[in-house]
């Protein structure tokens, strides 16, 4: 799993330098506002990759459940 929260970072970091060079170029905001969205889009995926994987890997305890339940708060509170 790790390997794909990696993949997805290094994608969201190309989106990001993409932005950028859009915003040097000073391209149409319309352009740049879909990429940023592109990018929310992307991180929201992200969110849900490592909850996913926390939801897999991590033993059943306490202190693990807590914390899985804040995230899941936290992500259905920012919605």
């Amino acid at each position: 799993m790790e390997n794909k929260i990696i993949f997805r970072l290094n994608k969201i970091k190309g989106q990001i330098s993409g932005i950028s060079k859009l915003c040097e170029k000073n391209s149409r905001c319309l352009n740049i506002i879909q990429q940023i969205e592109a990018v929310k889009g992307a991180l929201n995926s992200l969110e849900a990759l490592i909850l996913q994987d926390q939801f897999r890997t991590q033993k059943s305890d306490r202190t693990t459940e807590e914390n899985l339940r804040q995230s899941i708060k936290y992500l259905i509170g920012k919605r």
